[in-house]
């Protein structure tokens, strides 16, 4: 079951330069499949000495007989469970709670007990006559990459045999009992059907799971199942269809990199425009756990954003890129708006080369408000992931192996930096990059006390501003103040793209603005108006709100877009420390602006 894998410097610096294909991709599937059975090894031999505790099932070891003979009756069939990306996940939680490294509501045998469904799974996709128990969790059987048997009983947690014989399959519970359809892919009565989503042609099919049963699907505790509507399917049906035919026109590579990989996508709901979501696991090489993106392109930079991620994480299971000590989450991630550490913005990196890169060709084949907004996308990711590389070029904590990467991947971004984005698009990029960074300045950095002590002395003193050396401000230890994430900057972003991508609705907002708070909420006219380049109104409602609430972060960072005050836009964190101190001493707040003009 198991091989030995490499990669190639080739390989290697293909794919820091962003330049994967589906014969990599392949590689990497393969690697993760092999290190898959090998964490699943690892949870047998480490479960063997706790076998008198592990509940009313058999032992771990029938579970691997029964998936090994499937797999030798029918390798075909049994290898898209063997590869079934949640079995990863489940193997790594498995081995935590082994340890007693991690504790869980799921009692230990039923959460073992997804290998003998896993193995289920496998014999009746081969087809063998067998008999398995198998955990029932509230109700429920669900059969890897096979379905959801829904069985009586009121108990969390209980058994149930599967008997498959000549190709009838049963599932009987303590309560009752359900017959899998001849085709298993079909619905039946009490039986639901994992979906699989077929998009393409004969020339260039694609073939992924829709998961919303599996209980691992989510990466973090075990979920219920949590069906989507027929409607619901179809309109993934269709996002799909869209994404994969601009993708197979206009990005064959990039194609052939998500055929040779992707196996899943989970649905998560999205309850408004700044919602949307998309996630990738380490331990689930091919899986994406994402909202219904709003159209085909974005569907598209969504799906090659995550597989980046699986790309590099597999590749981090081959490589060191990274020291064992890399200092903790210190490093500013231009589309975080918490502090990451090194592997993360590594990660970060990676994914976006991979998103500019789409963007990047895509802008020069789409038409009218795609092709603006491809440009904006273009600029925007480019100037993050550019700023990013070179805040990892030179760490001591890269290895050597590390170093190339990031050097061949600065070396393709410089190679774009010349390439024209129109003026206004690539204005607009910068501006919504700034306006993150000042909030996270805002939100995570310490202005020095001693400094901020002394201005506020000399402004109530009623004295010039002292020329004084600025020391580097420190790193929260937590989060600082002010609004969650997807206010402030993410909402001028957004409004961004509505401005570019459907000017007649921007106005409609801008002309009322209790819509666009209905449908962004946290809108206000301040935001539109800087948006609409407005810089007069920005200002003045800027001010005003920064008056009101001198705590929130995207309020000052707001007023230092619309007034390009040099010192808001140089240290936002060191104005608004003066702004609190000054309050603090004589009980009356200063102007905002008054008071950044003087520290400028």
């Amino acid at each position: 079951m198991l091989r030995n894998h490499r990669v190639s410097l080739v390989s290697f610096d293909a794919l820091a330069a962003g330049e994967g294909n589906a014969a990599i991709a392949g590689r990497l599937k393969q690697t993760h499949r092999s290190r898959q059975l090998a964490l699943v090894r690892a949870v047998l031999d480490r479960a063997s000495a706790r076998a008198p505790g592990l509940g009313p099932l058999p032992t771990l070891e029938a579970a691997w007989w029964l998936l090994s003979e499937a797999q030798q009756a029918d390798p075909g069939a049994a290898e898209a469970v063997i590869t079934n990306p949640q079995l990863g996940l489940w193997a790594a939680k498995a081995l935590r709670r082994l340890g007693n490294t991690a504790t869980s509501d799921t009692p230990l045998w039923a959460d073992l007990g997804y290998l003998h469904l896993t193995a289920t799974a496998a014999a009746i996709r081969a087809g063998l006559d067998f008999r398995a128990r198998v955990p029932v969790s509230h109700g429920v059987v669900v059969l890897p990459t096979l379905g959801m048997a829904e069985l009586s009983g009121a108990r969390p947690w209980d058994i149930a045999e599967v008997h498959s014989e000549r190709g009838r399959v049963l599932v009987r519970g303590a309560a009752g009992s359900v017959r899998l359809p001849p085709d298993p892919a079909g619905d039946g009565l009490g039986w639901h059907a994992l979906r699989l989503l077929r998009v393409g042609d004969d020339a260039n099919p694609l073939e992924v799971w829709l998961d919303d049963l599996d209980p691992y699907r989510g990466f973090d505790e075990p979920l219920e199942p949590q069906r989507v509507s027929a409607e619901e399917s179809s309109a993934w049906q269709s996002g799909l269809a869209a994404a994969w035919r601009l993708l197979t026109e206009h990005h064959p590579t990039l194609a052939g990199e998500i055929s040779a990989g992707l196996t899943t996508l989970v649905p998560r709901p999205a309850t408004g425009r700044l919602d949307s979501f998309s996630a990738s696991h380490g331990d689930t090489f091919g899986c994406i756990v994402l909202s219904l993106p709003p159209d085909a392109t974005g569907f598209a930079a969504t799906l090659i954003h995550e597989f980046q991620h699986s790309k590099l994480g597999i590749l981090l299971e081959l490589l060191d890129l990274v020291g064992a000590d890399t200092g903790g989450d210190r490093f500013y991630a231009p589309w975080r708006d918490d502090p990451r550490p090194l592997i993360g913005l590594l990660h970060g990196v990676f994914s976006y080369l991979g998103v500019t890169a789409f963007y990047r060709t895509h802008r020069t084949v789409a038409t009218g408000a795609d092709a603006r907004l491809s440009h904006f996308e273009f600029a925007y990711r480019r100037e993050q992931a550019s700023e990013a590389t070179a805040a990892l070029s030179g760490l001591p904590e890269l290895t050597p192996l590390g170093r190339r990467f990031v050097t061949t991947a600065a070396g393709r971004l410089a190679q774009w930096q010349g390439e024209p984005v129109p003026e206004d698009l690539l204005a607009a990029a910068r501006r919504a990059n700034l306006d993150h960074r000042l909030t996270w300045r805002l939100r995570h950095l310490l202005a020095d006390p001693a400094t901020v002590g002394e201005l506020a002395r000399a402004w109530l003193g009623n004295r010039r501003r002292p020329h004084l050396r600025l020391p580097e401000p420190a790193l929260r230890a937590g989060p600082g103040p002010g609004q969650g994430p997807g206010q402030g900057p993410a909402i001028r972003a957004e409004l961004t793209r509505v401005r570019l991508g459907d000017p007649e609705l921007f106005a409609v907002y801008r002309d009322s603005p209790e819509l666009a708070n209905s449908e962004l909420p946290g809108t206000t006219p301040a935001d539109l108006a800087l948006v609409g380049d407005a810089h007069t109104t920005a200002a003045r409602e800027f001010r005003a709100r920064v008056t009101a609430d001198p705590a929130e972060p995207g309020l000052w960072a707001g007023l230092a877009l619309a007034t390009a005050n040099p010192a808001l836009l140089s240290a936002p964190e060191l104005v608004r420390a003066v702004h609190r101190a000054i309050t603090d001493l004589s009980g009356e707040a200063p102007d905002p602006l008054r008071l950044a003009t003087w520290l400028s």
